[in-house]
């Protein structure tokens, strides 16, 4: 169904083309079409003040995203640092317990 439905819309494509030769624009009406189009972009869709607001809060989105990412690595750091701090507690604990065992035994 979807090929037949290609088909024909390649067709009816190749016969349009057929039926109107191009022509080729002149550069100058190449470059006023695009201004024309561009212009046309900003009056049919949405009004030009619109975009403000949307800049506006695509750039704190992206701010508050880093930002984010930011206090998650700072907590990574700091609870890696806390680890250490743990283990160097619990291994010079463990060298007193073994210290007041030794002196417990040389008494």
């Amino acid at each position: 169904m979807f090929a037949r439905a290609a088909s024909s819309l390649f067709h009816l494509r190749r016969a349009a083309l057929e039926a109107e030769p191009e022509e080729e624009p002149s550069p100058g009406e190449v470059a006023s079409k695009g201004m024309d189009s561009a212009n046309n972009l900003a009056s049919n869709g949405a009004p030009k003040w619109v975009w403000i607001p949307i800049a506006i809060l695509s750039a704190a989105l992206l701010g508050f995203s880093f930002y984010s990412f930011y206090l998650k690595m700072q907590q990574r750091r700091e609870r890696k640092r806390y680890r250490e701090l743990e283990e160097a507690r619990s291994e010079s604990g463990v060298q007193q317990e073994e210290e007041a065992l030794v002196q417990a035994k040389a008494e």
